[in-house]
């Protein structure tokens, strides 16, 4: 174990719930396309196919920026690219606001590209500073605060537009963005740097870490097990979920929202659960195998034999985002298998295999405009049926499925580091 005081300690606490902090602000900024769907589609004049366009270009900068963004992390420390994601974060979110379709698109590429550093920022400082026998424990509190955020983005963001408008609500948030720039760039402390004064030397030493921590296969299975258990939380709970009640249930925005939150809640609750779970049963294979399967039987009951009851329907959503997350672990199976100065090298690439998952966004937006049954009304709104949607859909449940057996393939890694 790595050698710690407790002042090191408390400190690293406070600059972990910092970049947990801008982890919960990215993840709100994530989730506001599902929440303003029918008013994309009338302010925009667009479809289904442009409006999970829209919400997949921050995963275009996003998941890519996942390659390197841990590698720079490692050798460039944290606290220079958490701030500058910070800030591009709240300007992205000022530019999205505007009413055009190519600053909602420039705006979410901002947006992605500063969300990239959030979560492996957080458990960087977690692998630099903190014994290793906290790392899933911060990785479960972190998502648990990434999940307010999203509840928040549900819930209150809603209400928030309705009574002040879109732009000045959006205003407000890249305002708060700034002053949480602010913060984290006065309290983040670097350690373990591992860059030398030659630019090319770096660039060597970035793809090496690369090339070494991609050459374990492990990563890829762990990786692609992630993306499978997350894609229902990106592509339903944060974009399709939201409009898919509203038109077959007859919601409004605001009660289909807090509908949808309870899969966020789901996951607040779980994630630290799930962290404290595997040590207990010192375990990372069984708990995501069973998660798997109950993620599964649980989206296929909500959407192939949905419940008339609003109370059993936000059951059934906790425990889809309960079972979901289990899904928290890959991060610290990565973090088991590789070295701890390369840490945010193997988060980071591990979690880009899991945003890969955002593409299903704008997949199932073309489906579901180029379905049969689906009609536009006089405001440009497209509406689907039930049909639309399950068709839609099925690929997540299959998806789950594929991720229950794979991690068959997966090996225990707990043991490996104490």
């Amino acid at each position: 174990m790595r050698p710690t005081t407790k002042d090191n300690i408390n400190y690293a606490w406070i600059m972990c719930i910092f970049a947990a902090v801008f982890y919960c602000y990215e993840y709100l900024l994530r989730v506001l396309p599902s929440v303003i769907v029918p008013d994309l589609m009338q302010s925009l004049n667009i479809g289904a196919t442009q409006i999970g366009l829209i919400s997949s270009f921050y995963f275009l900068t996003y998941t890519p920026m996942q390659i390197v963004v841990g590698t720079i992390m490692d050798h460039f420390g944290v606290r220079i690219p958490l701030t500058i994601a910070t800030l591009s974060c709240a300007l992205g979110i000022y530019i999205f606001s505007m009413p055009e379709l190519i600053y909602a698109k420039i705006g979410m590429l901002l947006v992605g590209f500063g969300s990239a550093f959030a979560f492996v920022g957080v458990l960087k400082i977690a692998a630099d500073w903190m014994p290793n026998k906290y790392f899933a424990l911060i990785a479960g509190v972190t998502t648990t605060l990434g999940m307010a955020g999203a509840i928040s983005g549900e819930t209150s963001l809603s209400t928030a537009i309705n009574n002040f408008g879109l732009e000045d609500a959006m205003l407000g948030l890249s305002i708060s963005g700034i002053i949480l720039t602010i913060f984290i760039f006065v309290t983040i402390k670097d350690k373990k740097l591992l860059h030398s004064h030659s630019c090319i030397n770096e660039i060597k030493k970035l793809a090496f870490d690369l090339i070494f921590v991609a050459k374990n296969k492990q990563i890829w299975v762990v990786g692609i097990i992630g993306m499978l258990l997350y894609t229902p939380t990106t592509t339903f709970a944060g974009l399709w979920g939201v409009p898919y009640l509203q038109m077959t249930r007859g919601l409004n925005a605001h009660d289909a929202g807090v509908i949808v939150s309870m899969i966020f809640v789901g996951w607040a609750i779980g994630s630290p659960l799930t962290g404290l779970l595997s040590v207990w049963l010192k375990t990372r294979k069984k708990i995501l195998t069973v998660g798997a399967l109950l993620c599964a039987i649980t989206l296929i009951k909500i959407l192939y034999f949905p419940s008339e009851s609003i109370a059993i329907t936000m059951t059934l959503m906790f425990l889809l985002g309960f079972f979901s997350s289990s899904e928290i672990l890959i991060f610290a199976v990565a973090h088991d298998i590789i070295p701890n100065n390369l840490a945010g090298t193997a988060v980071s690439l591990t979690n880009m295999l899991v945003m890969v998952s955002g593409i299903m966004q704008y997949l199932i937006g073309y489906w579901l405009e180029n379905s049969q049954g689906a009609a536009i009304t006089g405001s440009h709104i497209h509406v689907f049926t039930e049909t639309n949607f399950q068709a839609a859909f099925i690929i997540m449940p299959v998806g789950l499925v594929i991720a229950f057996f794979l991690s068959f393939f997966l090996k225990e890694s707990y043991h490996l580091k104490k």
